[in-house]
């Protein structure tokens, strides 16, 4: 394949196919057939979970995003964007030295995405909860009168009588029963101030309404208000304290979000490299158990334009000479681009093809 890898790399640009580039491999240990074929079952699956721990970062980042928008975002690895770092790969001789056995190999990387699988869940987790937090506070401030906390900024201090023997207490009633209401509140305890109700505060759908009543009937005077479904609810005085812990909690949100945004960004640079990194293993693995050793194979990196079908017919006539017809899946139907090859199902070409997904959700790509 080497001897004539640049023409036939040409020949599919030429022909508007696709855009190929050059995937450099270094001459990786093979060690034996039984130890690959047995790797090569496992790397399917390793795959997979790579990719879902790349995928778990793009959507932990998108998270710390309002609505989700990344626009103005991108994650980069090695900063350089996903397709520029796939263009312009290297092996890391440094963390994956090239004498060192396959199977080590794989290992190093399931355990670094592994690792960073662990951190990111539970990072999710907590900053999931930290939103949630944010939002009942939200709802606190500016809800509606069954969430919003009910402070001076909503009933004045006058409206509230609290004294040694009377007690005031706050009810949302719906606007539709409120006339109801107001002709059967001095019934539904005993001791209830005549004529003290008073609607302190309204909105499209409910009304706040004020009753006095001495302090001993008034958890009678709940209890029957919740029986007829009315919404009780608690006087907060001045909302100091309130807006307070709300800017507290703002300010660790704030915090927080940082320093997930930093994680994030490094570990999607460690997760993705990983990933491309296993990409050239299960080339390297499925082409030698292929084709044999020695190991000088020819590997591109395809961006295939929209007319899939028609670049892996181009394929096929470049390189079906590689293998045995009986071998190859023949069927007409299938233009699926990423169809893997040993362990992990799906089609069977002339040549090893494995799909490599930029499609991560990222603002910038290819």
């Amino acid at each position: 394949v080497s001897t004539q890898s640049t023409g036939k790399r040409k020949c599919c640009q030429e022909s508007d196919l696709c855009v190929a580039y050059r995937f450099a491999l270094p001459a990786l240990r093979i060690g034996t057939l039984d130890a690959l074929m047995a790797l090569c079952d496992e790397l399917a699956r390793i795959d997979n979970q790579v990719e879902s721990v790349c995928r778990r970062l793009v959507s932990l980042r998108q998270s710390l995003h309002e609505n989700g928008d990344m626009q103005g975002d991108s994650l980069t690895v090695h900063n350089m964007n996903v397709d520029t770092y796939c263009l312009k790969f290297q092996w890391d001789e440094a963390k994956y030295p090239v004498k060192t056995p396959l199977r080590s190999l794989v290992s190093i990387m399931q355990g670094s995405a592994s690792k960073i699988d662990e951190g990111a869940r539970i990072r999710t987790g907590e900053w999931s909860t930290l939103a949630q937090n944010l939002a009942a506070a939200e709802r606190k401030k500016t809800g509606s009168l069954r969430d919003r906390d009910i402070d001076a900024n909503v009933v004045r201090p006058s409206d509230v009588l609290d004294t040694e023997y009377l007690e005031t207490v706050l009810c949302v009633v719906p606007s539709v029963q409120l006339k109801s209401f107001l002709s059967q509140y001095e019934s539904l305890a005993p001791f209830v101030v005549p004529r003290s109700a008073k609607v302190v505060a309204e909105e499209r759908d409910d009304a706040l309404v004020r009753v006095v009543m001495f302090r001993r009937a008034a958890d009678d005077f709940r209890a029957a208000c919740r029986e007829h479904r009315y919404i009780v609810r608690e006087y907060r005085g001045d909302g100091d304290d309130g807006d307070k812990s709300a800017r507290a909690l703002a300010r660790d949100a704030d915090k927080h979000k940082k320093s997930l945004l930093r994680w994030t960004q490094v570990n999607f640079s460690e997760a993705f490299s990983v990933w491309v990194h296993l990409k050239g293993i299960r080339l390297f693995v499925e082409s030698v158990l292929r084709y044999g050793p020695p190991a000088r194979y020819e590997t591109m990196l395809l961006l295939p334009a929209k007319e899939q079908k028609k670049l892996r017919e181009a394929l096929h006539t470049l390189y079906g000479g590689l293998t045995a017809a009986s071998m190859i899946d023949n069927n007409d139907d299938d233009d699926d681009m990423g169809a893997p090859i040993g362990g992990g199902g799906g089609s069977m070409f002339a040549y090893v093809s494995l799909d490599l997904d930029l499609d991560l959700g990222l603002s910038a790509g290819f």
